[in-house]
């Protein structure tokens, strides 16, 4: 049985992604996180989960491998939460 799913004009609701492999490299953050080919991806920071989040990529474009972002600066935080949200 082959399903096929259409968007005709409806919002597409938000996916967080995960696993996120995370790695420090020096004074940087790479953040490592499987993509779908066609879709785009937000990743945010935050220092105070849930609130306060800024964006360290916008409009990442999936590949259908995984892709990396780097947080520049990133590790000399204590504390740095991430998020990865499919964008509509």
């Amino acid at each position: 049985m082959q399903i096929e799913i259409r968007n005709y004009g409806k919002p597409i609701t938000p996916v967080r992604i995960s696993p996120i492999d995370i790695q420090i490299s020096g004074p940087d953050v790479l953040l490592t996180f499987e993509t779908v080919l066609g879709r785009s991806y937000l990743v945010r920071g935050s220092d105070l989960l849930p609130s306060a989040w800024f964006t360290v990529a916008a409009n990442v474009q999936g590949t259908g491998n995984p892709v990396t972002v780097h947080d520049s600066g990133g590790a000399v935080y204590s504390r740095r939460f991430y998020d990865v949200v499919t964008l509509p």
